[in-house]
């Protein structure tokens, strides 16, 4: 397997953006990131039981593609949290809190949500392990350049339109069986 480390893109950012977490730091970013919190992300399908079911998602290469569209153009900002608040912005809150650097948040945040839906992918059939931890490799320059993204993006320019899977979420929720909540 290539080693990815030198792909993601180099980017000016501030101090607080480039710290090392510490292990105590880690530990909690990885627990509030991880399915087994309660309101953890892998309930949440952004509509890929339904692109399963009609086949628009059927291999690797469309799970991949299927989940950087996720990570890149956004679909979290509009899932709820309870009472208005969406998730993403919930995670930054608590992150900024704990004096967690912004950009090792938000690595752990897109990762974490890669990890989950690369893990509805395994769960729905969709592709292996082996594929399925082949997918996560891949998608480490994306979620690279994400951050990048993020880290230097104009707060006006924030925004998420994933039409595609927008239509699949709605439509989630009629469908005979599902793994995951609408």
């Amino acid at each position: 397997m290539p080693d990815l480390r030198n792909t993601m893109p180099m980017m000016k950012a501030t101090k607080a953006e480039t710290q090392r977490l510490s292990e105590g730091q880690l530990y909690r970013v990885l627990t509030w990131f991880s399915p087994g919190f309660p309101i953890g992300a892998f309930s949440y399908s952004h509509g890929l039981e339904t692109a399963a079911a009609s086949g628009a998602v059927h291999d690797r290469e469309t799970l991949q593609r299927w989940i950087a569209a996720i990570l890149t153009r956004g679909a979290e900002m509009l899932e709820e949290a309870g009472e208005g608040v969406c998730h993403s912005a919930a995670a930054g809150a608590v992150t900024a809190r704990a004096d967690i650097p912004l950009g090792g948040a938000l690595t752990a945040y897109l990762q974490a949500m890669a990890a989950n839906l690369v893990s509805a992918g395994l769960r729905l059939g969709i592709v292996g392990q082996t594929d399925g931890q082949r997918i996560l490799a891949a998608l480490e320059p994306v979620v690279g350049t994400a951050v990048a993204s993020a880290l230097t993006r104009s707060p006006a320019a924030f925004g998420g339109a994933t039409l595609a899977i927008e239509l699949a979420s709605m439509a989630h929720e009629t469908q005979y069986s599902r793994l995951f909540r609408s």
